[in-house]
């Protein structure tokens, strides 16, 4: 007999254009139950077409039990900060950073 697997909890910080289209892109394997952004109201819209909670605050997500995966969709020169929390509090975390220019810049 198999057993359903549960979806992954999945939290969103930065509810921005990124944000959004990574929140769509979750499947059956994945629930988003926690959006954050420094908008309020941006983590709302994005957190209204489901039963996530939107918080300002991008710690709320690490800490929230629920949360097993986290996207992180801020500006650049938040990226690093907030990935490198998420991983020391042993979240698997998602992070993708274009960067520009040379590897010397």
């Amino acid at each position: 007999m198999s057993k359903a697997l549960r979806p992954l909890g999945t939290g969103v910080i930065g509810c921005g254009l990124i944000g959004q289209k990574r929140a769509r892109a979750l499947s059956a394997s994945g629930k988003l139950v926690t959006c954050a952004d420094v908008s309020l109201d941006r983590a709302h819209a994005l957190a209204k077409s489901t039963d996530a909670k939107a918080v300002s605050d991008w710690r709320a997500v690490i800490d929230d039990s629920a949360v097993d995966v986290v996207i992180v969709a801020t500006p650049h020169n938040a990226l690093a900060e907030i990935t490198l929390a998420a991983v020391e509090a042993g979240s698997t975390c998602w992070s993708k950073s274009r960067r520009r220019g040379s590897h010397r810049n």
